[in-house]
C-alpha cells in the first residue's frame, strides 16, 4: 500500500507541477496525450474534470486508480480478490468517491 500511495503522489505532484520524480509534461503526455486511453491509462472528460484511470489485477488481488488533476485528487482503491467480482467493486467503489469529491 505505501508504494501505491507514492505513485499516486507523484503523479498528483507533476500534474501541479510541483517538484516529482516525474516529469510534468511527461505524466501529461503518459495520462492525456491520446483520447480514451494514453500509455497504459484510460482517460475521459467527466462534468468538467479530465480523469485519468488504471485497472490493476493479479490473481489474488485488484486494483482502481484515479486521478483528478483539476481537484488534485487521488483515488485508489484496493481490493483482495483477482476475480471480475473483485475487479468490478474496485472500480464502483472508485466511481462513487470521484462522485463524493467532486461535488
Amino acid at each position: 500500500m505505501p508504494d501505491y500511495i507514492s505513485f499516486v503522489q507523484q503523479y498528483l505532484l507533476a500534474l501541479q507541477k510541483q517538484k516529482s520524480l516525474i516529469d510534468s509534461d511527461v505524466t501529461k503526455s503518459l495520462l492525456f496525450s491520446q483520447p480514451f486511453y494514453s500509455i497504459g491509462w484510460a482517460n475521459l472528460k467527466w462534468n468538467q474534470f479530465n480523469i485519468a484511470f488504471m485497472n490493476g489485477r493479479a490473481p489474488l488481488y485488484s486494483s482502481y486508480i484515479e486521478l483528478i488533476p483539476e481537484k488534485n485528487i487521488g483515488i485508489l482503491v484496493l481490493c483482495n480478490s483477482g476475480t471480475s467480482d473483485g475487479r468490478s467493486v474496485t472500480m464502483k467503489i472508485g466511481h462513487l468517491l470521484r462522485e463524493y469529491y467532486t461535488r
